[in-house]
């Protein structure tokens, strides 16, 4: 018997095929078989490693004249690899923004903490200033009242 080539296919035509299974009216003793291999391939592709359904893939049964089944173990070893590779990345991806976040964040906080220390040294300043004019004031009204006294225009 001769092997039929198959063109790759995508994931949801593996559906419509256990589907139209299903709906024939001649019942092949082959079908049953087939729609439950069919969905297992689906339902493990689709929603066990979370395969779109526009993705291609390739369905033989023969390779070099032999028969071949679900390679199973190859498969998940594969696509487990493939998404633990996703996954990596996909954290790698996010620990390296949490980075840069926190970078950015201590960036503003030490940019806000010069700026309160500035006005801080300031008002400082300021304070001083008038501290300086009130100790002068104070000054001068007891010079006043001193020469004021002395001239007995107060008493």
């Amino acid at each position: 018997m001769r092997h039929r080539k198959f063109a790759p296919s995508k994931l949801n035509s593996i559906l419509c095929v256990v589907f139209k299974s299903l709906v024939c009216t001649v019942v092949e003793p082959w079908q049953p078989w087939q729609c439950l291999d069919l969905t297992y391939i689906y339902t493990l592709l689709h929603y066990g490693y979370g395969l779109p359904d526009d993705r291609k893939i390739n369905l033989v049964k023969k390779i070099r004249s032999m028969e071949v089944s679900w390679a199973l173990g190859a498969g998940f070893h594969l696509l487990n690899s493939y998404h633990e590779n996703k996954l990596k990345e996909s954290r790698d991806e996010r620990q390296r923004q949490l980075k840069e976040a926190l970078e950015r964040d201590r960036e503003d906080l030490e940019t806000r903490r010069k700026a309160i220390e500035e006005k801080e040294a300031a008002t400082d300043k300021r304070l001083a200033s008038l501290s300086t004019l009130a100790k002068i004031f104070h000054w001068f009204s007891d010079w006043m009242t001193h020469l004021l006294t002395s001239l007995n225009l107060i008493s």
